[in-house]
């Protein structure tokens, strides 16, 4: 796939950020068959791109990004500490419940006072999970300063 666009402009000094890592392959594709074997601009997805700009404005503080294997890893543990098993298809909809509450701003006490056993169980979840990420997050800090000190 690549983009019907002139990139007769663009310079390899710039930085174009797309939607998604499908247009940043198309752009890469375009400007190799526009521009031959010249140097690449720096292209990123927006995604790619607030994680790339988070790190370089917070290179000297202990909070960091966690990634989506880490996220996923802590909703299943939160979900085993509330005595659930944890299999994979369970898991991957939890992740995109929480995903998609986040996106279209619902709060999980609205959907717990919608009265359904389901949506309270994974309101149960979804509030333990940012206190389980708080408790990971402060044992590896403390793991970290305990290092510093040997």
């Amino acid at each position: 796939m690549w983009i019907n666009a002139n990139l007769a402009n663009l310079t390899a000094a710039e930085t174009i950020i797309s939607a998604n890592n499908r247009q940043v392959l198309a752009l890469k594709k375009t400007w190799q068959q526009q521009k031959g074997n010249s140097k690449l601009p720096k292209i990123f997805s927006y995604q790619q791109f607030l994680q790339n700009t988070y790190l370089q404005i917070f290179t000297n503080t202990s909070k960091r990004l966690i990634s989506p294997i880490e996220s996923r890893v802590l909703i299943g543990k939160s979900m085993l500490i509330l005595g659930q098993s944890a299999d994979n298809q369970l898991l991957d909809e939890v992740v995109k419940n929480i995903d998609y509450c986040h996106h279209h701003l619902i709060s999980f006490e609205q959907l717990s006072k919608s009265h359904g056993q389901n949506s309270a169980l994974f309101c149960s979840w979804s509030k333990h999970y940012p206190e389980n990420r708080r408790l990971n997050s402060a044992l590896k800090f403390l793991i970290r300063q305990f290092l510093k000190v040997l």
